[in-house]
Order: C-alpha cells, then structure tokens, then sequence
C-alpha cells in the first residue's frame, strides 16, 4: 500500500523525521509538496472563512489524493509530516481484512477530538480484529487527519464534491453529520498507529493549531446551563462506558 508524505518545503527537518521513522518500518514512501498558505496567492476567494493555512492544508491533501488517483492501487495511506509511528504499522498495512469495507475511511492515528485522547463513540463490537489490532466503527466525529488509510472511491467522491474547501480538512472528511458528508464510514484502529507528535511530544509546532485556537468562541451560555450540559454529560459517558460503546484509542509505541 502507497504511503503519501504531506510535507512543506520549508518544514525539511520534519521530513527527516518522517523519513527516518518510515525507512526503520520498511515502508517505502512518496512525498507530496505542500501548498504553502504562507505564500501570497493560493488561489484563494477573498474573506473566505478559512486561515489560509487551513485552506492551504486542503488543497494539499486534495494534491495528494490526485497522485494516488493516477495509480491502480485500490488504497494508499495519506501522511502529514508531522507524526510518530507505532511500530504495528507495517503489521497492519499488510493485513488485508482490515481494508475489505471500499466505503470507510480507516483512522490510524489516535483520535484528538479537541481534547486530546477524550473517548470517542462506536458501535460496540469491532469490524475487524486480528493479530492483536482492531478496528471499529465511529459514531460520532473526530478529528485530525494525520494518518488514515483512503480507498480510491471515496478520494474520487471527495474530489469531485469539493473545488474550493469550505471546512478544515478534518472536519470534512471526519464529521459525519455535518450537511454535505458523503456518506462513507469511518473505522478507527485500536490501538492507534500513529499520533501527532504535538500530543506525544508535547510540542507546540503546529502550523494550522494556533489559527485554529484563534477562531475558537467563548462560551456564551450562561453558567448554570454549562454546568448541567456538563453534568449530562457525565451521566452519558457513564452509560456508554457500561455498553462498551465509548473508549480512548491509546497510541502502540510498544
């Protein structure tokens, strides 16, 4: 299976890393040159609602879907260069049962969503498993995209769907029931197989992170309401626990 590197020109010393962590695995790789949203024109409308970084992060993976199009493979997996890798990868990219489902989009990386490793929902029995990996259906979204398996029908779908990009990538691709998905499901492995090392590594070298934190609201609902939500909350995490319906996808860096 094809691995593409999602990688900036002026970001060589993440490239390293990923290099020297994908040759130690064995899997060969090919790189795709980022679109930089530090340069002055990335085609961008103006006043369109994404940072440019993000519209930038976009347009490159829709690049690296492209170069995958151009193959005969029925899957490839699409890197940002900005992870660090379990040793089960190889493991799993050559286990063929975990890529039978042509309309669902596998996560290798641990999920994020906005906080990092918070559980994430699912149905309660996994799709697949073997040789101590699983893989389950999520019901709910998640974020990031710095690692995920792609088959070839849906990076066709989400070509032809979208020419100027809306929505960060993550949310695009991994928020199921925003108006517009397209329909496809979405698998997590577990354990995860990939993480962003600004989780691992507690590193603050994100290029889209500090854009994003910038867009983020202030809660404008009032004290007592948040409180309850938050309550509800807990009471909800507890029932799902019970139903095997909720977990963490923890990172196998063993």
């Amino acid at each position: 299976m094809q691995i593409y590197v999602i990688n900036l020109t002026r970001r060589a010393d993440r490239l390293a890393k990923m290099d020297t962590a994908l040759k130690a695995l064995g899997l060969p790789y090919t790189r795709i040159e980022a679109i930089d949203g530090a340069d002055a024109d990335i085609g961008q409308p103006k006043d369109h609602g994404l940072p440019a970084s993000a519209y930038a992060c976009y347009l490159s993976h829709l690049k690296a879907y492209r170069a995958f199009l151009e193959t005969g493979d029925s899957h490839c997996v699409i890197m940002e260069d900005d992870v660090a890798l379990s040793p089960h990868l190889p493991k799993a990219l050559s286990s063929s049962q975990f890529y039978e489902d042509k309309n669902a989009i596998i996560r290798l990386e641990a999920p994020a969503n906005n906080h990092w490793q918070k559980p994430s929902f699912h149905m309660p029995r996994a799709v697949q498993t073997f040789n101590g990996l699983a893989t389950y259906k999520l019901i709910t979204q998640s974020y990031g995209t710095g690692a995920f398996v792609l088959p070839r029908g849906i990076a066709k779908r989400v070509l032809a769907q979208q020419t100027s990009p809306e929505l960060d990538i993550d949310v695009r691709l991994f928020h199921q029931h925003r108006p517009r998905h397209l329909g496809f499901n979405i698998l997590q492995f577990s354990p995860a197989l990939a993480i962003q090392r600004q989780y691992s590594e507690k590193l603050d070298d994100s290029d889209i992170h500090p854009e994003r934190l910038r867009r983020e609201q202030p809660h404008n609902i009032h004290p007592m309401l948040r409180n309850l939500i938050g309550n509800l909350r807990v009471i909800f995490y507890s029932l799902t626990w019970l139903t095997a319906c909720n977990r963490r996808f923890p990172f196998a860096n063993k």
